[in-house]
């Protein structure tokens, strides 16, 4: 089959390369170009515009970061505390002796108070209005009873003037319980968020520890002292009354007068009475206080 040029329109060979008439490439000599595959169109997203950065205030407004809360659980110190016993120093026993002879003041008032009303009960009676002897005898005891408590009030005072401020069981008490406020007060505003510095709630946690410590081993080794200073009494009253019982043995074998034994007795009692007055009185002092 004849083959034209398409560009002269003259024929031309199957085998020419060009056209020998107009001397153009024929179209069948020309490498085919290979058809482009067309690749999907990406769409680029439009690049997402930055925030502008926020300062740490802002940052910590808008993330609403509250201080960690410091844990409660080591406030509880331990109060039963096992410390050596040893002897009071004498100051401190002194001020425990006072202690002991107002408390011996108070008692007697309050025995005087009610011989008192008894004998106040006796002037309203028809009895102290009719019979001359029974009033003259209620009148005597009244002013007698009387000036007893004038005296107890004038000792009492003086004693109170000897004392310090504070009797010393009692400030340590106080102090004991004023630290542990202090620490709870402190734990309850940083949980209130009312004390929001972590570091400062620790070292004043450790402050107030250390105090409450320190305040419950002075009360341990108080107690320690008092409670020896019972067992040497305890002994003391042993020993009292045994005396009493060789007192009463003299009496029985007449080695000694009805009159002699009973006088020595007497003053037996007297001391007994106070030595079992001042060994309860110390162990109150050493009985653990309700919260």
């Amino acid at each position: 089959m004849t083959k034209f040029c398409v560009y002269c329109g003259k024929p031309v060979k199957e085998s020419d390369k060009f056209c020998i008439h107009c001397g153009k490439p024929r179209l069948s000599s020309l490498p085919k170009t290979e058809k482009k595959v067309e690749q999907p169109s990406i769409e680029m997203q439009p690049e997402a515009k930055s925030e502008p950065k926020k300062n740490k205030k802002e940052k910590l407004k808008e993330e609403k970061i509250e201080p960690e809360p410091i844990e409660d659980d080591e406030l509880e110190v331990e109060e039963d505390k096992v410390v050596e016993a040893k002897p009071l120093p004498d100051e401190v026993k002194q001020q425990i002796e006072y202690y002991l002879e107002l408390n011996d003041i108070r008692l007697k008032k309050v025995t005087l108070a009610d011989k008192l009303n008894d004998l106040q009960k006796q002037l309203k009676s028809s009895r102290y209005e009719t019979d001359f002897e029974f009033g003259e005898k209620i009148d005597v005891q009244l002013k007698a009873v009387k000036s007893v408590m004038d005296d107890l009030k004038q000792q009492g005072d003086a004693v109170k003037d000897k004392m310090t401020d504070k009797f010393i069981v009692e400030k340590l008490d106080y102090d004991i319980d004023t630290k542990r406020d202090q620490l709870k007060n402190l734990m309850r505003e940083h949980k209130l968020k009312k004390i929001k510095d972590k570091e400062v709630v620790k070292k004043l946690k450790e402050k107030y520890k250390n105090q409450l410590e320190t305040f419950i081993e002075e009360k341990a080794e108080l107690i320690a002292g008092i409670q020896l200073w019972i067992d040497d009494l305890i002994e003391e009253k042993v020993e009292m009354n045994t005396e009493r019982k060789f007192n009463k043995a003299r009496f029985s074998s007449k080695e000694i007068t009805e009159e002699e034994y009973k006088e020595k007795d007497s003053d037996f009692e007297l001391k007994l009475n106070k030595l079992e007055s001042k060994i309860k009185t110390l162990e109150n002092l050493t009985k653990k206080k309700k919260k």
